[in-house]
């Protein structure tokens, strides 16, 4: 264009003859496809950023046609799931085996209650990798029906919370050793807020001065109460 734009178009040419079949003349046409195009490049890089942000919060998302019986992975799902995607079928009976044996029944309980009671699929389960490596995974789904109530596709996405999750045993361990460790030398620990007003004692606190966790609350009134 004058203004230095970039113009995107269809260039058509039609060759004229006369009747004895002389070329006289071309009739060039021009469409100008810039607002298809330009709305092109923008799903495109909308499309890129989508899967980037898929690769950098480990997201992977799927759907089943249940109509067709068809499945559909993203790319980052088989990253995730640690399968190659020219070789690993996507079914429900694949997928399921990728579940920890553990979690399988509970995985199918979910889904059987997203069929038939619509309840949102919601559950973390262990994934167990081709390497061995077992890793935890957030999945959510949802059922899309039709105007009659009849069940047409899922759709749901998959997170990799492997080190969230690691990191949460990590510290349940370590506060199971601090009780055990606390119970066998016969300490314990208290806190106060001072701004909440709020008082904590540990399990072993209660255990040394022999009183009922379930029914008396942290106070410094009864700690000093049972000074001598």
């Amino acid at each position: 264009r004058k203004d230095g734009s970039v113009l995107y178009a269809i260039i058509s040419v039609a060759c004229i003859r006369d009747a004895d079949g002389t070329h006289k003349y071309n009739v060039v046409f021009i469409q100008d496809i810039s607002d298809r195009k330009q709305a092109e490049l923008a799903l495109r890089k909308n499309e890129s950023q989508l899967l980037e942000a898929q690769r950098l919060a480990r997201l992977g998302f799927w759907e089943r046609d249940i109509v067709k019986d068809d499945l559909y992975w993203s790319d980052e799902l088989y990253v995730i799931a640690g399968v190659d995607r020219d070789k690993f079928n996507v079914t429900s009976e694949s997928i399921l085996g990728l579940v920890h044996p553990d979690d399988r029944q509970q995985y199918k309980e979910h889904f059987k209650a997203l069929i038939t009671r619509n309840i949102p699929f919601d559950c973390v389960q262990r994934v167990m990798q081709p390497d061995g490596e077992i890793r935890y995974h957030h999945s959510q789904a949802e059922l899309i029906r039709d105007p009659h109530g009849l069940p047409l596709r899922i759709i749901g996405t998959v997170m990799d919370i492997t080190e969230r999750k690691r990191a949460e045993l990590a510290l349940l361990e370590n506060e199971q050793r601090l009780k055990e460790a606390q119970s066998i030398a016969h300490l314990g620990y208290w806190e106060t807020n001072y701004i909440k007003d709020e008082e904590y004692w540990s399990e072993e606190i209660y255990a040394i001065l022999g009183l009922d966790q379930k029914n008396i609350k942290p106070s410094r009134g009864i700690f000093t109460a049972m000074l001598h």
